[in-house]
Parts: C-alpha cells; structure tokens; sequence
C-alpha cells in the first residue's frame, strides 16, 4: 500500500494477534467514542481507564491497541484483522 507515496507495510492476518486484531476492531467500530473520550481524558491512565471501560477490555490491551500504527484502521487492514480474529485466539496483555 502507498500512502502519500509512502510505501506503508500492510498487515498480514497470520502475523496479527487474533486477540489484539478482535480489540483493534472493537475500537475501530467505537471510534467515535473511543476519540471523545481520549480528547477529555484528563491523562494517559485516564484515557486508558475510560476506553477500557466502554469497550470491555482490558487498560494493557487498549494500551497496546493503541500503540498500533494507524494504518490498521485503514479498510484493507481492517480485513485482515477481520480474518486474524476469526482465528480466536485469547488476546494477551503482554
């Protein structure tokens, strides 16, 4: 994938967490919750404490899904999140 003519390593499904992909698409479909409440957090803790709360998971795997490069809200990864996931495996917090 090219960004900006950028060449952007796309995420392959077998190389994804299929917990950390199954969190990643919970909060790409709250992500309009997920942006207000880190916009009123009050810090980091706070922000991770209120994304976790709304989304059901937990404050080490928000933090980790987070940390992942935005390039996995893109629609071509997002599928192969999708498929990661169906994989069902148990995200860790690690």
């Amino acid at each position: 994938m090219k960004t900006h003519g950028d060449s952007v390593e796309e995420v392959r499904p077998d190389a994804v967490d299929p917990g950390l992909a199954a969190a990643t698409l919970s909060v790409y479909a709250h992500r309009h919750e997920v942006i207000h409440l880190l916009y009123s957090a009050t810090d980091e803790a706070d922000a991770l404490r209120r994304v976790a709360e709304i989304l059901h998971l937990e404050e080490p795997i928000v933090s980790r899904v987070l940390d992942q490069p935005l390039r996995w809200m893109t629609a071509p990864a997002r599928e192969a999140l999708e498929v990661a996931a169906a994989r069902g495996v148990k995200v860790s917090a690690d």
